[in-house]
């Protein structure tokens, strides 16, 4: 299964080691923010490539940030429909 993200927003930080792409929230600091999973924000050792769109669907996305992901977008969907 393929998990489009789209609602919420959120971009994309490859690892410092460039094994899988990390999702950032949309939040007060931008793409500096934490990833969903925890890592560390934009510009500390810990990460390196950024992207705005969503990377290839062969790419590896960190399993946490997807599962924490789900959970938010299912939150934000319920509240939505109140």
């Amino acid at each position: 299964m393929t998990t489009s993200f789209a609602e919420p927003p959120v971009t994309f930080r490859r690892d410092r080691f460039g094994e899988c792409w990390h999702l950032i929230p949309a939040g007060e600091l931008g793409p500096r923010s934490r990833a969903l999973c925890g890592q560390p924000r934009q510009g500390t050792r810990l990460s390196e490539t950024y992207a705005e769109i969503q990377p290839d669907r062969t790419e590896c996305m960190c399993q946490i940030c997807t599962e924490a992901y789900v959970v938010l977008s299912t939150s934000t969907t319920s509240h939505e429909k109140v």
